[in-house]
C-alpha cells in the first residue's frame, strides 16, 4: 500500500502541489493524467523521496 495525505510542495512562489492525497492498494494500477506543468512528476518525485515535500 502507498498513501499520501495533503502533500504540498512549492518552488519559490510557485505552488507545484497543494494538498494532494492518494491511496493505492497492492496490485492496483493508477495513472496520473494532466497538462504539462500540473505537478505530476513533482508528485512522483516526492513519493520516491527524490524531492522533499513542504508538508
Amino acid at each position: 500500500m502507498l498513501e499520501s495525505t495533503n502533500l504540498s510542495k512549492s518552488f519559490g512562489k510557485l505552488r507545484a502541489l497543494d494538498g494532494v492525497s492518494l491511496k493505492m492498494e497492492a496490485g492496483q494500477a493508477v495513472s496520473l493524467i494532466g497538462p504539462n506543468g500540473s505537478g505530476k512528476t513533482t508528485f512522483l518525485k516526492c513519493l520516491l523521496g527524490l524531492v522533499i515535500p513542504d508538508s
